[in-house]
């Protein structure tokens, strides 16, 4: 019904802005935001689109099996394609490379949040110490 709907769209975004919020707070300058620079602006409630500063998002799939996530740039025979979406967006190539999508539901909990930024952080802290 409408009203399951819409509590389901306001704990989504809740969630989605909250871990927009904490990996900025865990990567500064070093993650960005893609899409409207306005987190509540033409965005889909549950879905978050993020750029990793000088990685590619297969190194953080291989160390962070923590959580599911997609990619928002395809890896094709060890050279990187980014999509025409992130292009279209005008996402640095620094950041492309690195993109993820990520996505909250009905039934993803705060704790979930945290407990995935943790486990990015420590990817990312892996992955830059074999550079």
């Amino acid at each position: 019904n409408g009203y399951h709907f819409k509590n389901t769209q306001d704990h989504t975004r809740k969630l989605r802005n909250e871990l927009w919020v904490k990996l900025f707070e865990v990567f500064g300058d070093n993650i960005r935001l893609n899409g409207p620079s306005d987190i509540n602006d033409r965005r889909l409630p549950n879905t978050l689109s993020v750029g990793f500063k000088g990685l590619l998002a297969s190194e953080i799939f291989d160390e962070c099996k923590e959580i599911a996530t997609s990619a928002g740039s395809a890896c094709n025979s060890g050279t990187v394609k980014i999509t025409r979406v992130l292009e279209e967006m005008k996402v640095p190539l620094e950041f492309a490379r690195g993109t993820l999508r990520l996505s909250t539901g009905a039934y993803t909990t705060s704790d979930e949040i945290t407990a995935a930024v943790v486990a990015l952080q420590k990817a990312v802290q892996r992955i830059n110490a074999r550079k």
